[in-house]
């Protein structure tokens, strides 16, 4: 993983190749089998691809891990395991009955239903499928498409993943600003608009590695309405919405790098509007965000 990172660096690949690297040189070391002993403990390989994730963007351990998985927009390794479990298990349904591994699955689901053992991995095939709406497919084991059950499993467990993920975007009080402007789970447009550097310049803006005073001041267990702005004496709350477009002591700035639109009346559009990926502005509002929190 580290001397992948390193080449990346090296290199100045940019980020999309990175996770490309990731998913075609890391990850199937890690999901080695994973069809078989994919029912374990699963977070310690998350862990690794979390790690991978907020080293690449730089960005602190304790960076929340729905703003890693919305910017890039990941998915957990554990969404893979299940669906690898689920085509194997298919692929077992259709295979020769005299094979030993359809003789130990069918010897396994007999001792789990009879209540005589509960073994892991039948337990685990039987919750993938009921959480994914199938119970019959478990009930029945009529799969006539595999193709079509790993797609759609697929598809499912990423739907019930990114609700997960809105629900902790609107519940965390670190998200107030990011939700404004991170509206859908996508892999951001600007990490392909930016040079590298640039990029994760605005990706650790956006995702509250700076030192503004609403981030310092949860380090020193400061109320969260008494992190003033420590430029200017407006005593209004010190947030990346204040740095960006409010804060007095920043207007020369604004002048010199931002458009005259976001001069005056700003509001909270405007701010979904500077920080929206999509826009032609964004090496200008980089350069000026970049200056702002340093």
């Amino acid at each position: 993983m580290y001397e992948v990172l390193k080449m990346g660096r090296l290199y100045k690949l940019s980020v999309k190749i990175q996770l490309d690297l990731f998913d075609k040189m890391i990850k199937p070391i890690l999901l080695y089998g994973c069809e078989v002993w994919g029912f374990g403990k699963n977070e310690v390989l998350e862990r690794v691809h979390l790690k991978f994730c907020k080293i690449l963007l730089n960005l602190k351990s304790s960076t929340p891990n729905y703003m890693v998985y919305g910017e890039l927009g990941r998915y957990p390794i554990d969404i893979d395991i299940k669906v690898r479990t689920i085509s194997y298990w298919a692929r077992l349904l259709s295979g020769k009955q005299a094979k030993f591994s359809n003789v130990f699955y069918r010897l396994s689901r007999n001792l789990n239903e009879n209540g005589d053992t509960n073994l892991n991995w039948v337990y685990f095939i039987r919750t993938i499928l009921n959480e994914c709406g199938f119970t019959y497919i478990w009930e029945t084991e009529n799969v006539n498409n595999k193709e079509w059950l790993k797609c759609v499993v697929k598809q499912r467990l990423i739907d019930q993943f990114v609700q997960n993920w809105q629900t902790s975007l609107s519940d965390s009080s670190k998200a107030l600003n990011y939700r404004i402007f991170k509206t859908k789970f996508e892999f951001e447009e600007y990490f392909n608009i930016l040079n590298i550097g640039d990029a994760i310049r605005l990706c650790r803006f956006r995702t509250t590695n700076h030192y503004l005073p609403i981030e310092t001041g949860r380090w020193r267990n400061i109320d969260r309405e008494n992190r003033y702005c420590n430029l200017c004496n407006c005593q209004k709350l010190g947030d990346e919405y204040h740095y960006v477009l409010e804060c007095s002591s920043l207007n020369d700035k604004r002048k010199q790098l931002l458009p005259k639109y976001f001069m005056k009346r700003h509001n909270v559009v405007k701010f979904f509007e500077l920080l929206s990926t999509k826009k032609t502005i964004a090496v200008t509002k980089i350069m000026y965000i970049y200056q702002t929190y340093q």
